[in-house]
């Protein structure tokens, strides 16, 4: 139905509160010579508002107008069904379990895309992150105590982010800062963010079509996993994944990372490994290509379920490429914030004394025929079957049927008997 002014519900309702008149009391404060006064809304207005509100944001009823249909599509784009049973709107989560809205439990290996590595709602995070507003809830130019004490905990100098797209803009804006050069190598089948700097390296063109005409370069573009031969003059770094997470799970040759540093040294470049999806131990490991990197990315996992980011300098001289004699040319309103810090730093605990944990279940999807690395796998199969099982993934987009894949990136605290139940409604498809 064409959007307007008539009679249809919702956008009816939508027009005549736009069109309730001010109360006398409310224009007569307007008289020359007083102060305007707040308007305040009719009763019928904010009923109209918080009706439009219901239906764009909570998922479709079963059996709405055809008008309405938009909405579920939305839903279920990704699983590529338009079917009501295959959507998933979360209202409760706890460890490696997910209730829905009509209350049907599901075993989850998303982790909240590979953020909750703890479990959601865990204990330990949950009383950190309630307890921090009592002393302190918001950064200042006096950094709080807790921010501090994460930056302590992290092995390198760093600069804070919010989200993972920060630290690698960070990161690539510290290779620019240091050798001058504007030029980018990246990786074909890379996810880097969509932030414009970050996209311009992504490489994946469905993101960065619709902006290619905004986009910065040169970027350099290679095949993923190959040696990308000698660097370009103009390369200030080469960017990599230690394994792709947006394609499926695409693990490169063993020694490509070496490679990429030996061809970084000879061009004078940085090399700046992206582990927002990969760091934190979800390859068994808290800081994976840390042996070669200039610069290290991480996020997801790090602020257990709040949104914090960090450009770890490896190399810590890096840092000071940021000293620029005056204010802070890049940052964010809540970097460093301190409850995600708070929450940080339980991470940082916990993620070390379970990484033998992460390889051992690592051990069992590769034997069930899950590829990949540690706990980002990927398996040839429809997501939606995965759903309609009780079991939630991640889906891979796909050309076609055939060549469906859905990705698994669960919780470290994953029980035994939840995998084998996992295993067992996936073999039935």
């Amino acid at each position: 139905m064409a959007r307007g002014r008539g009679k249809a519900t919702g956008e009816g309702a939508w027009a005549r509160a736009r069109a309730v008149r001010v109360p006398d009391a409310a224009r007569r404060a307007r008289r020359p010579g007083r102060p305007a006064r707040p308007r305040t809304a009719s009763s019928a207005h904010l009923r109209a508002v918080r009706s439009r509100l219901v239906r764009v944001l909570d998922p479709p009823p079963a059996g709405e107008p055809e008008d309405r249909g938009l909405h579920r599509r939305r839903y279920d784009r990704a699983l590529r069904s338009r079917s009501p049973q295959r959507r998933v709107i979360w209202t409760r989560a706890e460890g490696s379990r997910v209730w829905d809205e009509n209350g049907r439990e599901y075993i989850d290996l998303t982790a909240g895309f590979g953020v909750a590595v703890l479990g959601h709602a865990n204990p330990r995070i949950s009383e950190a992150i309630a307890s921090q507003p009592v002393r302190h809830a918001l950064g200042d130019l006096a950094e709080a105590d807790v921010t501090r004490r994460f930056r302590e905990a992290l092995p390198w100098p760093v600069k804070l982010g919010v989200t993972g797209e920060d630290a690698v803009e960070i990161a690539l804006r510290t290779a620019l800062l240091e050798t001058g050069k504007p030029g980018i190598v990246a990786f074909e089948g890379a996810y880097h963010g969509t932030g414009l700097l970050a996209l311009a390296a992504t490489g994946l063109e469905r993101f960065r079509t619709p902006f290619s005409s905004w986009l910065p370069g040169p970027i350099h573009r290679r095949r993923y996993g190959e040696d990308p031969g000698e660097l370009p003059e103009d390369a200030c770094c080469v960017i990599v994944e230690p394994v792709q997470g947006r394609v499926g799970s695409r693990v490169p040759p063993p020694g490509f990372l070496d490679v990429l540093r030996e061809r970084c040294d000879a061009a004078g470049a940085l090399l700046i490994v992206d582990a927002i999806f990969t760091g934190i131990g979800r390859l068994g490991e808290m800081w994976p290509g840390s042996n070669v990197a200039d610069v290290l990315c991480v996020g997801k996992a790090l602020g257990g379920g709040l949104p914090l980011s960090a450009a770890l300098f490896v190399r810590p001289e890096l840092e000071g490429v940021w000293d620029l004699g005056r204010e802070d040319v890049y940052t964010h309103t809540h970097v460093g914030n301190p409850l995600a810090c708070a929450a940080g730093l339980v991470v940082l605990e916990e993620v070390p004394l379970l990484l033998g944990r992460v390889r051992d279940l690592s051990d069992r999807f590769g034997a069930a025929g899950w590829h990949g690395a540690g706990l980002l796998r990927t398996r040839r199969q429809n997501a939606a079957h995965a759903i309609r099982s009780g079991v939630l993934v991640i889906p891979i987009p796909a050309q076609d049927e055939a060549h469906a894949l859905m990705q698994a990136a669960p919780a470290f605290t994953i029980t035994d008997e939840d995998l084998d139940e996992v295993f067992a409604r996936l073999s039935r498809h």
